[in-house]
């Protein structure tokens, strides 16, 4: 078994991180949790945790996902990063694949949780 898997989920939605927690759970028990409400709690999150991966909201008071996503690759280049929104414009998913990051849906269902375990795996 290889290295355990620390991800931060980053939603200013409490329902949104209870759902991806519930898949995670569910689907990678032995992945490592926390959690964060805003794009200023992430960034001190990722200083005391370093995740493996981020799971990101795009549309969040204050700094938004990509400003965030920015700024993490700034200070933990090896932290993979994924949007999950449901914000699904061409323009939001063309973003997220030019910085290099993944894009998943929401509502997260077994199918855009694969996906976005197939990208951490990548």
């Amino acid at each position: 078994m290889g290295t355990p898997i620390s991800v931060l989920i980053v939603d200013d939605s409490m329902v949104s991180r209870m759902m991806v927690r519930g898949f995670i759970k569910q689907y990678c028990p032995d992945w490592t949790i926390t959690e964060a409400k805003n794009g200023d709690d992430a960034l001190t999150k990722i200083a005391e945790i370093a995740p493996n991966l981020v799971i990101l909201d795009v549309n969040m008071p204050g700094m938004d996902g990509f400003e965030t996503a920015e700024k993490i690759s700034a200070i933990a280049p090896q932290t993979k990063i994924a949007f999950l929104t449901g914000n699904i414009q061409d323009s939001s998913k063309s973003k997220a694949g030019i910085m290099g990051h993944g894009f998943v849906e929401k509502p997260v269902t077994p199918e855009s949780f694969a996906k976005l375990k197939a990208f951490m795996d990548q």
